[in-house]
């Protein structure tokens, strides 16, 4: 899965197929209908049952911050 970290909004996650949509993509969405600005962008994954934050997004230029995964459990466990 990719994910786009909002200011306002947290994480933002999507299931990728063939690359698409692309981070830039999804930001453009996102940040046109409610301003704000990224703080990372990157890659989920499942390890042994616990997500994983990782990479960085090509198409923004913005890589995963080392407080994305525990920011990401968070926001999860609040839902």
């Amino acid at each position: 899965m990719k994910y786009i970290r909002h200011d306002r909004l947290g994480f933002i996650l999507w299931h990728s197929i063939g690359g698409q949509p692309r981070h830039s993509d999804v930001a453009g969405f996102f940040l046109t209908a409610h301003g704000g600005q990224l703080l990372s962008a990157g890659f989920v994954m499942d390890v042994g049952g616990a997500l994983q934050c990782f990479g960085d997004s090509g198409s923004l230029n913005l890589a995963s911050r080392d407080d994305d995964t525990d920011a990401l459990k968070m926001q999860l466990a609040s839902i």
